[in-house]
């Protein structure tokens, strides 16, 4: 009787185990769209936090909660800014929809801001993101890098909403 349980345990763990090693596959890409609806929270000499819109896919079927971001925001490969997630953001399972993302962006230094100045009036063109995602689903965490480069398209509604300010 006692090996019987013990058999049938067994079996248990590994019929639960190849279903977790099964369902892990490589995840999908998720998709985004363009920035919109961008609100200035707080404006400081140091820097700006803002709250924006992004269209956000997520074509697998369990949901990511992004709980960290840090990016730095390049120019000409000269660190300008450091962006920091200000709450976590959870994208539903198989879903297409707007997310809510709010973000604290801090200048490097002094003259980052001479840069974000000439970037804000249309000059060069050569912005860089890079930095870190913590991602998480069910149990497990993930740090996921990122690298993009000619963002300066994307950042477009931020920067011109930066400069009502």
């Amino acid at each position: 009787m006692i090996n019987s349980r013990i058999n049938f345990i067994k079996g248990a763990l590994l019929l639960s185990s190849l279903f977790v090693l099964c369902s892990c596959g490589k995840p999908k890409d998720l998709k985004y769209g363009m920035i919109t609806d961008v609100s200035v929270k707080n404006v400081s000499l140091t820097g700006v936090d803002v709250e924006a819109t992004i269209p956000v896919e997520n074509p697998n079927g369990y949901e990511l909660k992004v709980d960290e971001a840090a990016m730095d925001l390049s120019l000409d490969n000269k660190v300008i800014a450091h962006i920091l997630q200000a709450y976590p953001v959870t994208i539903a399972a198989k879903t297409k929809g707007d997310y809510k993302v709010g973000a604290s962006i801090k200048l490097a230094n002094a003259g980052a801001l001479m840069s974000i100045m000439s970037l804000m009036n249309g000059g060069n063109k050569n912005l860089n993101l890079d930095g870190t995602l913590k991602i998480k689903s069910f149990v497990f965490t993930k740090n996921v890098k990122v690298h993009q480069a000619n963002i300066q398209d994307y950042l477009k509604p931020v920067m011109d909403k930066m400069k009502m300010f």
